[in-house]
């Protein structure tokens, strides 16, 4: 799958975060700590078919992976939350 299209923004959070540039509902997305662990499911909201935030107060600070899953494969993106 390419990138090109898709981004987490913005990097570095505290609050929220948002996933841009997918094209359809069957997407899924994960976030995962440094080990490659999935951390608790997340609260989010879908803004709309190519848009969705995701709250991520209830985490601590630090590094974590956000990988995507689509329909033509994987993609996993760096997200600093302060």
């Amino acid at each position: 799958i390419e990138e090109k299209g898709i981004s987490v923004f913005p990097n570095p959070s505290n609050c929220l975060f948002y996933v841009s540039g997918m094209n359809n509902d069957n997407n899924r997305i994960r976030i995962m700590n440094v080990l490659g662990k999935e951390v608790t499911p997340l609260v989010h909201e879908i803004i709309n078919n190519t848009l969705k935030e995701f709250n991520i107060s209830s985490l601590s600070s630090g590094v974590y992976l956000v990988e995507i899953i689509t329909a033509q494969g994987r993609i996993t993106k760096k997200l600093i939350k302060e």
